[in-house]
């Protein structure tokens, strides 16, 4: 009899150490996807507070001939980086793109202000594409005709 429970005593032991062995395993995977989670929850809401739209009309573009001109207008609620912005006229990059403020500083996009992109480009008569995309991967697009 005292060797059963010996016995017994011996696979609760074991018993215990593997479920708080699993217990700590999943504790430390549960963190992990909490903390992921946040993160995803993080950007995610930073992209949706960021966001900006081209406000040219369509069939009226600004193009001298040498110089398309873009007005961007930030309708997000947070101030936007115009560092990192990048525009691709007809699938091409633009590199050379200038910007200017409208109305507020350069430094920071703000809110509801209005931000004019030159983009130069030689543009035969007919239907073209525009895309801006940002740093923190907010991008708009538009179909246009010259």
């Amino acid at each position: 009899m005292a060797d059963s429970s010996v016995t017994q005593v011996l696979f609760f032991i074991a018993a215990i150490t593997v479920a708080a062995s699993l217990a700590g395993v999943f504790i430390s995977i549960s963190n992990e996807m909490a903390q992921k989670l946040n993160q995803s929850a993080d950007s995610l809401q930073q992209q949706t507070s960021s966001e900006f739209c081209i406000i040219n009309d369509p069939a009226r573009m600004p193009y001298d001939g040498v110089y398309l001109t873009l007005y961007l207008k930030n309708t997000g609620s947070v101030l936007l980086d115009t560092r990192g912005m990048a525009v691709m006229l007809d699938g091409l990059y633009q590199g050379n793109v200038t910007k200017g403020a409208i109305d507020g500083a350069l430094d920071g996009w703000d809110s509801q202000e209005l931000l004019s992109v030159s983009v130069p480009a030689t543009l035969s008569p007919g239907d073209h594409f525009v895309k801006i995309f940002l740093a923190d991967g907010v991008e708009q697009s538009m179909e246009f005709r010259i």
